[in-house]
């Protein structure tokens, strides 16, 4: 429950961030410049939404793949290095400040995602710390 709430915390701090960045863009881009169309709110609540919709692609990522892989306990050790492999690929640090923000929040989607997996199969029951014990000292 820790976890998740520094999650939470980590996943709020970055949109006060991005919050404080996209306002700091918005205001030294206007210097000079009328634009009557972007006021520093409407952007702020598109970054909001940008990044809320990133980190649920992240989470949603991560579901279909488990699911794909039915959902299977012995698999949850590796699902970080599978995810790692499809963050790396699917929301690459890359493209303008909107496709990173939108990107580096799907990345901690993944991240809390393949944490509530992980931690559902390992701590909730022994059985597969157990059983990866048993196969090592097997070899």
């Amino acid at each position: 429950n820790t976890t998740v709430n520094n999650i939470k915390n980590i996943y709020n701090m970055k949109i006060i961030l991005l919050k404080l960045t996209s306002f700091a863009l918005v205001a030294t881009s206007t210097i000079g410049a009328e634009v009557p169309s972007l006021r520093g709110s409407d952007v702020m609540v598109a970054v909001e939404v940008s990044c809320e919709d990133g980190f649920k692609a992240g989470q949603k990522e991560v579901k279909r793949t488990w699911e794909n892989g039915g959902r299977d306990c012995d698999n949850a050790l590796g699902l970080s290095g599978q995810m790692k492999r499809t963050k790396n690929s699917k929301y690459p640090d890359s493209g303008n400040w909107r496709t990173k923000s939108y990107n580096e929040c799907a990345r901690d989607g993944v991240d809390a995602q393949v944490k509530k997996i992980q931690k559902k199969c390992l701590e909730d029951s022994s059985a597969v710390c157990t059983d990866l014990g048993k196969a090592a000292a097997a070899h």
